[in-house]
């Protein structure tokens, strides 16, 4: 079962990461939201959301917890999921 786990945490690992590249936020391809006015005057450069400097991107990850896989960021402005069997 563990390498199960391992398999999926790898895959949605890379899924999420795709996903930041892309500019989608949802496995069903939905957009970020856009930013606000307000917070784009702030924005430098055409980045998205979650590519400003990397550090989301580069913060994902998954780990193996007992029977459940959780990926995720260890950044405090982050959330992750986890998968149960």
């Amino acid at each position: 079962m563990r390498g199960i786990l391992a398999a999926i945490g790898a895959v949605i690992e890379s899924q999420t990461v795709h996903r930041i590249d892309s500019g989608k936020r949802a496995p069903d391809g939905g957009p970020w939201a856009p930013w606000s006015p307000d917070y784009a005057r702030s924005r430098s450069g055409d980045h998205s959301l979650l590519e400003n400097e990397g550090h989301v991107r580069d913060s994902i990850g998954w780990q193996l917890r007992g029977d459940d896989v959780a990926v995720g960021t260890n950044l405090v402005y982050g959330r992750g999921s986890s998968v149960r069997r």
